[in-house]
């Protein structure tokens, strides 16, 4: 019965939890829920932020500030910068409880003087080395694990740049910058080609009612204001069918 209303509602109001398809098979249910699009914008914010900050220090900034170490760089980018932007951060779907922190990427990547060098790690254990990719994607969803694992190949990609000149990534404070820099870019573009692909892919567009504006760029993704809106109606939508029908899925 609940079904049905949900389905009814979904083509009345544009019900943002409806089910989309663009996502792995193997995905856990949720990840199939256009309520996914809260954390898929929130990461993205977050990774364009961060980019932001590396920037400050990038080697291909013209007007980069020096620094004495990677340490240092990092650091300031964390405990600082972030913790600043983080008071009046936009939340897409509203503040966590308690507030919230920085994402974590799960995943390293060793320096080139590392053992093995350039090599990424989830744990203690290199990511395409026996069951440890299978088990680090297991549960989660493929639109967030997969522009983690794009974030540190750009890593990786640029160690092995490196270490063919017989360098350390991390002891050259701008060049480490700027593969923060170019990995936090990469993965906040990524979720921001996914978040459109989610939304393609759902019969009723998650919700998102676009601008004149955003409907003539197919690569347009709704504002942070437009989201908040999107979920707010769902969690509206949500309590009457609990109120109604019983809490549900």
């Amino acid at each position: 019965m609940r079904q049905r209303v949900l389905l009814h509602l979904a083509v009345l109001v544009l019900l943002p939890s409806a089910t989309v398809l663009a996502v792995s098979p193997d995905d856990p249910p949720e990840c199939k829920e256009c309520r996914q699009l809260c954390n898929m914008m929130d990461q993205m914010l977050q990774h364009e932020a961060i980019a932001g900050f590396y920037w400050k220090y990038a080697f291909k900034n013209p007007n980069r500030v020096s620094a004495k170490s990677s340490d240092e760089i990092f650091n300031q980018v964390k405990d600082v910068d972030f913790a600043a932007w983080g008071k009046t951060r936009p939340w897409p779907c509203g503040a966590p409880k308690g507030g919230g922190g920085p994402t974590e990427v799960d995943l390293e990547t060793n320096d080139s003087t590392g053992n093995p060098p350039c090599a990424i790690f989830w744990g203690s254990n290199e990511l395409y080395k026996g069951d440890t990719y299978q088990r680090f994607t297991q549960g989660k969803c493929s639109d967030i694990y997969q522009p983690t694992i794009k974030h540190e190949e750009k890593h990786q990609q640029d160690c092995k740049a490196a270490k063919a000149m017989n360098q350390s990534l991390f002891d050259n404070p701008p060049m480490w910058a700027q593969s923060e820099f170019e990995a936090n870019s990469l993965h906040a573009k990524v979720l921001r080609q996914e978040i459109r692909q989610f939304i393609n892919s759902s019969p009723s567009g998650c919700g998102w009612e676009p601008t004149d504006g955003q409907k003539n760029d197919p690569n347009s993704i709704p504002s942070v204001k437009q989201m908040q809106k999107m979920h707010e109606r769902d969690e509206q939508i949500r309590h009457f069918l609990d109120m109604a029908f019983g809490p549900g899925d």
